[in-house]
């Protein structure tokens, strides 16, 4: 009996308990009907005390918002003109100075590579004219030989004329090769000239890197070219102010068309100074770099020559 009043007991305690174990949150705004008005009332004070509590906390965290807000710095757009720019400051005196010692050093070392110039191969600048003239030869023998057809053939340059011989001497080609040599002859002046200023003669133009001697006699050609339009252009103004032609006509279209004298010889000029160029310059680089070749030696590991 005691056992079963003490169950029921216990059975009647966990049924009053349960609601007493929910949440917090459950039990004061979700009150079961069985609850009595003075259990009711008494959660009250609870409620006034909660709902007091809570603004306080809204309102640090709205200051301190506001403090954070205005401690926190702002970008402004300001508006203004860019200032100028500050004057440049001459250079120093001292290196203008030193810049035209630099400019004159530079000045005598290219004047010393014609006055006392630097050849390491004193049968190199021979050699060179010799194939200069062969250049030439080249020329004569593309304009006059009957074995080269006639689609292929160029006219006859200016200066392929020729010379007269002592009587008695009647040889078929010697008066073509003397006008020959004599152009080839002016053609390795303008090559020596031109290697002098590129240092063509030294060393390093044959016997160091292949690259170094290709660039060597491509600056060398470069300035004997200049030196060859110069001259041609001089010759070309003698020879037109002696014929009574204008030494500044410009050939156009209409001038061609009615053979102008003075358009003729000028556009005849132009034609043989680019076949002279080609042909020159062919017959040097093939030549420079079989002296490069050459003066390396038997073989790629022996001692250059």
């Amino acid at each position: 009996m005691s056992s079963g009043v003490g169950n029921s007991g216990s059975r009647q305690s966990s049924q009053t308990a349960t609601p007493h174990g929910a949440s917090r949150r459950s039990w004061l705004f979700r009150p079961e009907p069985s609850q009595s008005a003075s259990q009711f009332s008494s959660m009250i004070p609870a409620v006034v005390l909660h709902l007091s509590f809570a603004p306080r906390h809204l309102g640090s965290y709205r200051a301190a918002r506001v403090d954070l807000d205005s401690a926190r710095p702002r970008s402004r757009l300001v508006l203004q003109a860019p200032e100028p720019p500050e004057p440049e400051q001459p250079p120093p005196e001292e290196d203008l100075a030193s810049e035209f010692e630099a400019g004159k050093a530079y000045g005598r070392e290219i004047r010393s590579r014609f006055v006392a110039p630097r050849i390491d191969d004193p049968g190199l600048p021979l050699t060179d004219a010799l194939v200069c003239i062969s250049g030439s030869l080249f020329i004569a023998q593309w304009a006059l030989n009957p074995a080269v057809p006639p689609s292929l053939k160029i006219p006859p340059p200016s200066w392929l004329s020729p010379t007269p011989l002592p009587g008695g001497i009647d040889w078929r080609g010697l008066p073509y090769i003397l006008s020959t040599v004599s152009h080839g002859a002016s053609l390795a002046a303008c090559w020596v000239l031109g290697s002098l200023a590129a240092s063509n003669y030294e060393s390093d133009a044959f016997m160091g890197t292949w690259q170094t001697a290709l660039a060597r006699t491509w600056r060398a050609g470069a300035f004997a070219v200049g030196v060859l339009l110069l001259s041609t252009q001089l010759s070309l103004y003698v020879s037109l102010t002696a014929q009574g032609l204008d030494p500044y006509t410009i050939p156009t279209t209409e001038l061609v068309d009615d053979s102008d004298p003075a358009v003729m010889q000028i556009i005849k000029t132009a034609f043989e100074v680019i076949c002279d160029c080609g042909v020159q310059a062919v017959q040097l680089t093939i030549f420079r770099l079989y002296r490069w070749a050459d003066a390396q030696g038997p073989g790629s590991g022996g001692p250059p020559r």
